[in-house]
């Protein structure tokens, strides 16, 4: 007898709405709000701006995922290409100011060195301060320009190789 095999179900969201959709930046915005100006009176509260970043960042990730995903499989259908063309161009270069805030936020947080000595803080602690380093406002249009071109250019391959 065959064993039932488990899906594993994603954690409760809580602090986007379970059904929270993206479908312009004008819905994400008031979330990107909301981390950046919020009070951060203590280690915990740090942790939990954390947790909510992370939660509106995997939701993110996951949508331009399943766009990026769409479009390759299905190159014909022109919904799923402007799908994923739509968040690199209206949605991706308004984040990344923001994302550079949140970045500051944390890295400048007086509460920082209270999470360091925690396990996996580190790594994150690292990786962020290498972000603050690395942006610059003037990348933002090249980054979606080389992202328009790299879709560009997938399609042409893959059509081609479809032909043969």
């Amino acid at each position: 007898m065959a064993e039932a095999i488990e899906i594993p179900q994603r954690p409760q969201r809580k602090f986007l709405p379970e059904q929270f959709e993206i479908s312009t930046w004008e819905i994400l915005r008031p979330y990107f709000e909301n981390l950046s100006s919020r009070s951060i009176k203590d280690s915990e509260a740090l942790q939990q701006w954390l947790e909510d970043r992370s939660e509106l960042e995997s939701v993110i990730s996951e949508d331009l995922g399943w766009r990026y995903i769409k479009m390759t499989c299905y190159t014909d259908n022109e919904l799923y290409s402007k799908r994923y063309q739509d968040f690199v161009e209206n949605i991706q270069p308004h984040m990344a100011p923001f994302s550079d805030q949140l970045n500051k936020k944390f890295a400048t947080s007086p509460f920082l060195q209270e999470l360091e000595s925690e396990p996996g803080f580190s790594i994150l602690i690292r990786s962020v301060k290498k972000d603050i380093e690395l942006f610059r406002e003037a990348n933002i249009p090249l980054y979606t320009k080389i992202n328009t071109e790299t879709q560009k250019y997938g399609q042409v391959v893959r059509r081609y190789d479809g032909d043969h």
